[in-house]
C-alpha cells in the first residue's frame, strides 16, 4: 500500500531589504517497502522593500541606485526538489537528488540573469559494522555548465545599459562541475575513543573531472 504525506504551507518570509508571501508544497510519496519519493515545490516573489541610495565617487559622479520593487538577486521565484532514495538492505542505500532553481537576477537593478538550471547529486551509503561507514557522492552527474550567483560590480547597471556589456569578462561564480568524493567514517565507542581521534571523519575527495 502505498504511504502519502502531503502538505501545503503558505509563509510570510523576511528576506534581505524586503519581504515575501511564499507557498511551498511538500510530498513523501513510499509506494513500496524501502523505497521513498521526496517532493517539494516552492513559488515565492522577494522584491526590494523601500531600497534606495546612491555612491558618489571620487570624481564627483554620483550613481543613484532605486531597486524598489525589484526582485531580490540570486532568489528563484520556483524551487524544485525530486529526492528519491531506495534501502537496498537496512545498512545499504542509494539516492539521487534533483534540484530546479528557475531565472535568478545577478544584480539589484535586475539588468542582468541567469537562466534555469538543475542541479544533480547521487550516491550511495554503506553502514559497514557500528564502527565503518563508507559513501561515495557524484555531484553533478548530467554534467551540466555555468554560472549561477550574482555578478560583482554590477550594481550600477540598469536595464538599458545592460547590452553594452555583451562580450566583456564579469566576475561571477559558476556551477559545481562533475565531481566524484569517496568518505568513510570511523568511529569507536566510548570505552576506546583515543584522545585525538575522537568523532574524527576521514574523508578522501576524487574529483574525476573538472571543467
Amino acid at each position: 500500500m502505498t504511504d502519502i504525506h502531503l502538505s501545503v504551507t503558505q509563509i510570510l518570509a523576511i528576506v534581505k531589504y524586503g519581504n515575501t508571501i511564499f507557498y511551498r508544497i511538500i510530498a513523501d510519496i513510499k509506494p513500496f517497502k524501502g523505497f521513498n519519493f521526496h517532493f517539494l515545490f516552492t513559488y515565492q516573489s522577494p522584491t526590494y522593500k523601500k531600497y534606495e541610495t546612491s555612491v558618489t565617487f571620487k570624481d564627483g559622479t554620483v550613481g543613484e541606485i532605486d531597486a524598489t520593487g525589484n526582485i531580490v538577486t540570486e532568489i528563484p521565484k520556483v524551487l524544485v526538489e525530486l529526492d528519491p532514495s531506495y534501502n537496498i538492505t537496512n545498512d545499504l542505500k542509494v539516492w539521487a537528488s534533483f534540484r530546479y532553481f528557475s531565472k535568478t537576477y545577478a544584480n539589484i537593478k535586475n539588468a542582468y540573469y541567469f537562466n534555469g538550471r538543475w542541479e544533480t547529486f547521487g550516491g550511495i551509503n554503506w553502514t559497514v559494522n557500528k564502527h565503518l561507514a563508507l559513501s561515495a557522492t557524484v555531484i553533478n552527474f548530467l554534467n551540466q555548465t555555468g554560472a549561477k550567483g550574482s555578478i560583482a560590480g554590477a550594481e550600477l547597471v540598469d536595464k538599458k545599459d545592460a547590452a553594452s556589456y555583451n562580450g566583456h569578462w564579469m566576475a561571477g561564480s559558476y556551477i559545481r562541475p562533475f565531481t566524484v568524493e569517496l568518505a568513510a567514517r570511523i568511529s569507536w565507542p566510548d570505552s576506546a575513543r583515543h584522545p585525538l581521534l575522537t568523532g574524527v571523519w576521514y574523508q578522501s575527495l576524487y574529483n574525476l573531472k573538472q571543467n
